[in-house]
């Protein structure tokens, strides 16, 4: 299938299901946009008292730990119950959003533990080159750029097809390489999403934090439909189950 009839059925899919998909997705994104906007705070604050020289007044609070953990099990339930939510209606059922939402729970322990492995093999070569030399260093981002892409479709394998993490690394390994022209171009789609978000926060007043929380969210939410265009690639391209590498 051409990447043009991907993008066609992906945002297609988009537009059909959208208030479903608002329904399941935005409630998690405004919790996520919230702690985002805390712990850039705490953190600029953290930034500017180590920019004067006052190392005496940092503290590193349990709760920007806790908030940042939370953070990171939130994306994990998005995307478990994005990805659920599209292979369900793929399959031609109409389920309750509270019915993706829970079962969607059944996934997060696996995706966390794919989310940990996954960033160690993307960020583990930049570290290490970089203790090296940091001539070496630029190697390893390159590296690191080449297996993101290689291991985007991990997070479909381990719902759609029940793998454990190693195996949906594995594999996603192999199945994305005839397909990354496609995938990269995909993802390229996030420029556009990014500058238009640029723009839209330069022109919100400043210091008002709730239309800044929204603003954030509904950008985080118009920017799945590359994850569904993913999700299309991804269907469209496993016909033996990706069981070349099996």
């Amino acid at each position: 299938m051409s990447l043009s009839a991907i993008l066609t059925e992906a945002f297609n899919f988009f537009r059909n299901n959208m208030k479903q998909l608002f329904l399941l997705i935005f409630p998690i994104s405004i919790l996520m946009s919230g702690i985002k906007f805390w712990l850039i705070s705490v953190l600029s604050v953290i930034s500017d008292s180590v920019v004067a020289g006052e190392m005496d007044t940092v503290q590193i609070d349990t709760s920007l730990v806790i908030a940042a953990l939370v953070y990171v099990v939130l994306l994990t339930i998005l995307y478990a119950s994005l990805t659920l939510f599209l292979e369900v209606r793929s399959n031609g059922y109409e389920p309750k959003t509270s019915q993706v939402l829970l079962t969607s729970l059944n996934f997060v322990p696996g995706l966390l533990l794919a989310g940990v492995l996954s960033s160690l093999a993307i960020f583990g070569p930049y570290i290490i080159l970089l203790t090296i030399s940091p001539l070496l260093a630029i190697l390893g981002i390159f590296t690191g750029i080449f297996l993101y892409i290689r291991l985007l479709f991990v997070n479909f394998m381990i719902v759609v097809e029940r793998l454990t993490p190693l195996e949906a690394i594995k594999r996603s390994f192999y199945f994305s390489s005839p397909i990354m022209l496609k995938t990269v171009a995909i993802v390229l789609l996030n420029i556009p999403i990014i500058l238009v978000y640029s723009l839209a926060a330069k022109v919100i007043p400043d210091g008002i934090l709730i239309i800044d929380i929204v603003t954030a969210s509904l950008f985080t939410f118009f920017g799945l439909i590359i994850d569904v265009a993913l999700f299309r690639l991804y269907m469209v391209s496993r016909p033996n189950k990706v069981d070349e590498e099996a």
